[in-house]
């Protein structure tokens, strides 16, 4: 499970494991035997919203926010290759968006483990992956707007951790043997969904790196 402090933990860990796994090898398994590993960064947007939330300025007053706008974020993944059509690994992502007309910061940074089903088509890969695992947030709420720098002002931090659920589908372009440009959209969802965690769609665009036998 990545925090929101290292969104990129569980990447390097697969990273790591994928290096010093063999790329040669007798298989257990004609059918399902190992095949190599394919792994690297993705740029991210999209749009995200939360349900409206109480913030309790001080006694007696209570005002509505609700977590609403275009995330810009990074991340990477790295999986094992198992037969044709199986991939196995992890990935992590960071995540941030700005809100209201405070500029108030949502942030997150969340990862886990990841089944995948590919079918390649010549030099496309369609593929369909369910992330399981959990992150961090922080929601920093600006509660008055300022132009000036170094100048104080009255905010309302909050953070918690949760859990994530991912699906997502995509498409991957063999530009070599080693080299492969994706494109692929998710969907955030926390069963432990907090009133100011903001869900929603995620256009990710990224490479990715293979290292087959």
């Amino acid at each position: 499970m990545c925090s929101s402090r290292s969104p990129f933990i569980c990447f390097i860990l697969c990273l790591s494991l994928g290096l010093l796994l063999p790329t040669q090898g007798q298989a257990k398994s004609k059918n399902f035997a190992y095949k190599g590993f394919t792994g690297g960064m993705f740029l991210h947007t999209g749009y995200v919203q939360s349900k409206p939330f109480p913030i309790i300025v001080k006694e007696g007053i209570t005002l509505q926010q609700q977590i609403k706008g275009v995330p810009i974020g990074i991340g990477g993944k790295l999986a094992l290759l198992f037969g044709n059509h199986w991939r196995f690994g992890m990935e992590g992502y960071a995540s941030s968006v700005r809100y209201g007309a405070t500029r108030s910061a949502f942030k997150i940074g969340w990862g886990g483990l990841l089944v995948e089903f590919i079918y390649p088509i010549q030099r496309y890969v369609p593929f369909v992956t369910l992330t399981l695992g959990g992150g961090g947030a922080k929601n920093m709420i600006l509660l008055e707007k300022t132009k000036d720098d170094f100048t104080p002002l009255s905010v309302v931090y909050r953070e918690y951790g949760f859990m994530a659920i991912t699906p997502s589908l995509g498409c991957e372009f063999l530009m070599s043997k080693k080299m492969k440009i994706v494109l692929k959209a998710d969907y955030l969802f926390s069963p432990t969904q907090e009133p100011d965690f903001a869900s929603g769609f995620r256009i990710y665009l990224g490479f990715l790196f293979n290292n087959m036998r």
